[in-house]
């Protein structure tokens, strides 16, 4: 999959299990920012208050990552979330697994297991999309070069965000990722070099 591609889910799921007892509710969110995923993680901390512990993994990009046991014996919870979004090969997905205690200690391979298997349970409930990153580009640029410049815009099938025509024109437009240094120039050949970037 090229680098500006990646999967993540369409919409949130949700799915109950129960293990000698114990209650584990998962429920898997698309988000697109780590402040979207700590927002929903407040959201869902706030609707089961009464819950035992609401452990959670998110995978933004490969690299941007975050998860807590909440209170469960370390590396039973949050780290087993994790690890199951990452072997699906997912970006940008929280998922939060809320438990209710049922009187029965499971150990820490018991809870290990529920709380991987609720988040794998939760995610195969999910349609999984493919996604491609974008970047947003502003650029400025004399009229006379207007058409070469809307072909290469239509070439590389970019999204126009708006444009604007004063004493140049002003356009702000997403660009796939990978293709952003190619556009720009391409860009500044069909310009003549005439073209500002900001």
């Amino acid at each position: 999959m090229p680098e500006d591609e990646y999967l993540t889910i369409e919409s949130s799921a949700v799915d109950k299990m129960v293990v000698k007892g114990s209650v584990f509710s998962g429920q898997a969110y698309p988000v697109q920012s780590q402040k979207q995923a700590e927002e929903k993680l407040k959201e869902v901390k706030e609707k089961y208050f009464d819950a035992t512990h609401n452990c959670y993994g998110y995978v933004l990009e490969k690299e941007i990552c975050k998860s807590s046991d909440a209170g469960e014996p370390r590396g039973t919870a949050g780290n087993q979330i994790l690890k199951a979004i990452q072997t699906k090969g997912l970006n940008f997905v929280l998922v939060v697994v809320t438990r209710y205690f049922g009187g029965t200690k499971l150990g820490t391979s018991g809870l290990s297991k529920a709380y991987r298997n609720s988040t794998l349970n939760t995610l195969n409930k999910c349609k999984i999309v493919k996604k491609i990153t974008m970047e947003k580009l502003s650029f400025s640029f004399p009229l006379n070069f207007y058409g070469g410049v809307s072909r290469i815009i239509s070439r590389f099938e970019c999204q126009i965000i708006s444009t604007d025509f004063q004493d140049e024109v002003q356009i702000q437009t997403q660009v796939r990722k990978g293709l952003v240094e190619e556009f720009k120039n391409n860009l500044t050949d069909s310009t003549e070099g005439k073209i500002r970037f900001y």
